[in-house]
């Protein structure tokens, strides 16, 4: 997810993977804010830092093999119910001009996708207006 802006590309950060990794989300958009315009807010839970792929992958045999929550400690979660720092991430936002914050959910465990979506949405405009 690239746009090109006078001539640099144009990345749209997505801080849930920023944050499990290790990058702190708000450094980050504040240290290249010249290049976004587009910033996904994601939440998230982890209870075992380190517990490796949360995603599925191929094993030697080719098969998927996905791990689950048990396994490395980590969900999905609506914005405002996770470990993210949200005022400073949004603080970030509209210190560089966001133009675009989008809510992206990529898997709830144990939520129905629309009610994730009323959860984020209510937390974003109740706590912080937008």
């Amino acid at each position: 997810m690239f746009r090109e802006h006078e001539g640099k590309l144009d990345p749209q950060p997505d801080i849930c993977w920023m944050n499990y990794g290790g990058v702190n989300p708000a450094e980050y958009i504040r240290r290249y804010g010249d290049r976004r315009n587009v910033v996904h807010l994601k939440d998230f839970v982890c209870t075992k830092l380190g517990g490796g792929p949360v995603y599925a992958l191929i094993d030697k045999d080719g098969n998927a093999v996905k791990p689950t929550h048990a396994d490395t400690g980590f969900k999905m979660m609506p914005v405002g119910q996770g470990c993210q720092d949200w005022g400073a991430i949004l603080g970030a936002c509209s210190d560089i001009g966001a133009e675009y914050l989008i809510v992206e959910q990529d898997d709830f465990v144990d939520l129905d996708p629309l009610d994730g979506v009323a959860q984020s949405r209510s937390f974003l405009k109740e706590k912080y207006g937008i």
